[in-house]
């Protein structure tokens, strides 16, 4: 019996998996940027200033899209993707206008530009990701759709040409993919990859919820080496 007990313990330590682990009332913060645009790099780097925010990933969940509107103009941004132009138009759709812009700061489904006075969310979220399975739970919203960014942290770039030709310019909360995985439903195991072969080794994960095209609840945290 004693064997039996030491063999079970041990199967289970060495079969353990490391759990990545996040729970906050966040709100989404947006950067819509440019390599490309000489006007982004103070709002890059207002966001990377986020970083030291005493309520980072539990009060404010920042991620950055760069749009790929700037590419044909001097210098392609390797970060850069129609995918996040399309979701800023989207926006644009949202709000009655056509007009799209960089730099772009909008909390939670606003266009409101850079300020430190960030949106209180009352609800709370929580979320597990193990063995490539996401369960998320609390903030109970009957038409929500689940959205994740993994990003990119403390990347330096040397840019050659365009507008910011001979700058080396500081990136922070890069997204390196955004996907869109469905229906919010707590507790349900949902398939979530950590993708590779990216610009710029993923080093967080953001999550958040929208109702109607407009985040209403976001969470984030930082991966270790083992996720």
């Amino acid at each position: 019996m004693r064997l039996k007990f030491l063999a079970l313990t041990l199967v289970a330590f060495t079969t353990g998996v490391h759990a990545w682990e996040a729970t906050g009332r966040g709100a989404l913060i947006e950067l819509y940027t440019s390599e490309g645009c000489s006007s982004c790099p103070p709002a890059d780097n207002w966001l990377s200033s986020l970083r030291s925010h005493k309520n980072l990933w539990t009060e404010v969940v920042p991620v950055a899209f760069h749009v790929d509107y700037w590419d044909g103009l001097g210098w392609p941004d390797k970060f850069a993707s129609g995918d996040y132009t399309r979701r800023q138009r989207s926006y644009a759709n949202l709000w009655k206008t056509t007009t799209i812009f960089t730099p772009a700061i909008i909390m939670q489904g606003e266009n409101t530009g850079a300020r430190q006075d960030f949106p209180k969310i009352s609800a709370t979220l929580s979320a597990t990701w193990s063995n490539n399975k996401l369960v998320l739970s609390g903030a109970e919203q009957s038409e929500a759709t689940v959205h994740v960014a993994w990003l990119a942290m403390d990347v330096l770039s040397d840019v050659k040409r365009g507008e910011n030709a001979g700058r080396k310019l500081q990136h922070d909360f890069i997204v390196l993919r955004h996907e869109v995985l469905g229906a919010y439903k707590a507790g349900e195991s949902i398939s979530l990859n950590k993708p590779t072969g990216r610009a710029a080794p993923v080093k967080a994960l953001a999550i958040w919820l929208e109702v109607k095209g407009r985040p209403v609840i976001a969470i984030g945290g930082p991966l270790s080496a083992k996720d």
